[in-house]
């Protein structure tokens, strides 16, 4: 296992860093410590290439404007709130908003925008990045003083586990998660289209033309939200579906997962021969197509459109008062959020 931390910027007199480990068998994993963001995935093919799965800039300058939230630890909040609007003992409390009239993704200045205290922890077969960062009370809205912990851990089996935890001082709403997106093709040479995909789960989260859930969850048999078997995303983004269309001919929705088999999710690029395999506690994951990534962004020398990207979002549900079980973000206080993610990268 081998580290390597570079300077990349500096940001209200905090420096930032990209920290960069490599492990045995070549496979490297990079992140910085503003907004926790992931910049670099690189592991092989099915003949040994090394090459990059994930989306990033090369400036912060790049990811300090990053509307599309690439590669970030998103909160407080993931996903949307509905209106904006939380229900704490009884009381609503509005947040502000940054997209229409609800907040997505934590608002304006969120996880993903700061800078977050790091603590590195070396072995023989992984290397632990843990990152600390607490908000104050009122911080985009949310109640309460939130002391949150991120830990990226690297090792020897070809895994990144991600452990998110966090307390509070007083009763809020908590819900993390990572927003990379991937492309098992590698260096972005084809996009998602094509890639496989296998959840296991019967039923996801209808959304109306807001994006936001209807509180309905609705069975995936016979539909192209079906993917308790391999499913091509092409059938998908391709279709007439209502879900589909409303979501800007893509997917973007919670699917409720079952828990009932080795992994929660399978990705797969035939052509590249690799594999990402995905367990956590979380009982969600948001699948997101990238069919709004469009022009006007450049990743490396590659240019920005829809599908170069997805994004697999595992979390808790996203946040409505209507609905009794849309709320299950909320945090009592002196209670610890822990939520835990795998990644297992493989070929075929």
């Amino acid at each position: 296992m081998k580290l390597t931390t570079k300077y990349i910027g500096e940001k209200n007199g905090q420096i930032i860093y990209e920290y960069s480990i490599q492990n045995n068998q070549g496979l490297k994993f990079s992140c910085t410590n503003f907004g926790c963001i992931i910049t670099k995935l690189i592991v092989p093919d099915r003949e040994g290439r090394l090459e990059n799965i994930v989306l990033g800039f090369d400036t912060i300058e790049e990811y300090e404007d990053n509307p599309h939230f690439i590669g970030a630890v998103i909160g407080q909040h993931a996903g949307r709130v509905a209106k904006g609007k939380i229900l704490i003992d009884g009381k609503v409390i509005q947040l502000p908003c940054n997209e229409g009239g609800n907040q997505l993704h934590g608002g304006r200045n969120g996880f993903d925008k700061s800078i977050w205290n790091t603590t590195i922890m070396e072995s023989k077969d992984e290397i632990v990045l843990q990152f600390e960062y607490t908000s104050v009370n009122g911080d985009t809205g949310f109640p309460g003083a939130v002391a949150a912990k991120v830990k990226y851990i690297f090792n020897n089996a070809d895994e990144l586990i991600v452990e998110y935890r966090g307390t509070c001082d007083q009763k809020t709403v908590l819900n993390m998660t990572n927003h990379s997106y991937f492309n098992l093709s590698g260096n972005l040479r084809r996009d998602i289209s094509q890639h496989i995909l296998k959840i296991n789960s019967s039923h996801f989260l209808s959304l109306n033309d807001e994006l936001l859930p209807t509180g309905s969850l609705e069975d995936v048999e016979g539909t192209v939200f079906d993917f308790r078997s391999e499913r091509v995303i092409a059938d998908g983004i391709h279709s007439a579906n209502e879900q589909v269309i409303i979501a800007g001919q893509g997917y973007d929705h919670p699917f409720k997962l079952l828990k009932s088999s080795e992994y929660d999710v399978v990705l797969k690029d035939d052509k590249s021969g690799r594999q990402l395999s995905i367990i956590t506690n979380n009982p969600y994951i948001v699948l997101y197509t990238g069919q709004k990534l469009g022009d006007g962004y450049l990743f490396g020398d590659i240019e920005s459109k829809n599908y170069l990207g997805l994004c697999l979002e595992t979390q808790l549900p996203p946040y409505s008062i209507e609905y009794d079980d849309l709320r299950e973000s909320t945090l009592e206080k002196g209670d610890e959020y822990y939520k835990y993610t795998k990644y297992i990268f493989t070929t075929n």
